[in-house]
């Protein structure tokens, strides 16, 4: 139902989010509540607040030149990773809290870069899909995001966490022993042909896996349990098109993760 509808309220679950991880974030209002659809607007707190996060990341190699065509200011550059080849990370995510929002799935396809002012690595998002219509206009509307409202399903499969998207499967390894992870991240979107820095922060404990061989170009990793499969639709052609091999570098999954997400610096 999210996929097309927009509840008129904001959800009343601000008792969901006194952690010591939230209380670190004064909240406060945009300018002016954020006109949605069919007459809808709401009086947003930011930073956006998410618990019970689930997460999958998996870092690919790609072709540098296809991820520097997607970038949308020559100021933005891959980040290299040698052999004429740069990173491509897919990751998804179950918000299970969100504050004042219900519950949705979503997946970023981001490109990590230099540039943008940022004086470090950032990442620009090339793609999101997103089964929830109300942030879908949230996520273009405030921050230039490439949100579409998409099915997106996540689920746990023997020792994998899957998930499947836009013609893409991915399966990222959901066992082995987990370490504390505490990260601050810069996205790099485009609104209105301004590139716009916006912070993301989250703590959580993660099962990390690395298949080395994945580094040498063009050869099997045997072994290798993380996996993605292409089929017909968006994610696959975007994925093809910055020709991601079908192992994962490193992959990444945690459950229970704390997060939140800032308006544009």
């Amino acid at each position: 139902m999210s996929l097309t509808t927009i509840a008129p309220d904001l959800l009343d679950n601000a008792g969901e989010f006194t952690d010591a991880f939230y209380q670190q974030f004064p909240l406060r209002r945009a300018a002016a509540p954020l006109a949605l659809a069919d007459g809808i607007a709401k009086d947003y707190l930011f930073p956006t607040l998410y618990g019970d996060v689930t997460q999958a990341v998996a870092v690919f190699f790609c072709s540098y030149a296809a991820a520097k065509k997607l970038l949308p200011d020559p100021s933005l550059r891959p980040v290299p990773a040698g052999i004429g080849r740069a990173l491509a990370v897919v990751t998804s995510y179950r918000y299970n809290e969100v504050r004042g929002m219900n519950a949705y799935n979503e997946i970023a396809v981001a490109i990590p870069v230099w540039g943008a002012g940022a004086g470090g690595i950032s990442y620009y998002v090339a793609a999101m899909p997103v089964t929830s219509l109300e942030n879908q206009l949230r996520g273009r509307k405030i921050w230039g995001l490439p949100k579409v409202a998409a099915p997106i399903a996540l689920g746990v499969e023997g020792s994998d966490y899957v998930t499947r998207s836009g013609g893409m499967e991915l399966r990222v390894p959901a066992t082995g022993a987990t370490a504390a992870t505490a990260r601050q991240l810069c996205l790099v979107s485009q609104k209105d042909g301004k590139l716009l820095r916006s912070r993301s922060q989250f703590r959580g404990d993660f099962a990390a896996s690395t298949n080395w061989r994945a580094l040498l170009p063009g050869r099997p990793v045997a072994g290798a349990s993380a996996a993605l499969r292409l089929g017909e639709g968006p994610l696959a052609e975007l994925l093809r098109t910055l020709k991601v091999g079908s192992v994962p570098f490193k992959t990444l999954y945690g459950t229970g993760i704390k997060s939140a997400f800032d308006l544009p610096e």
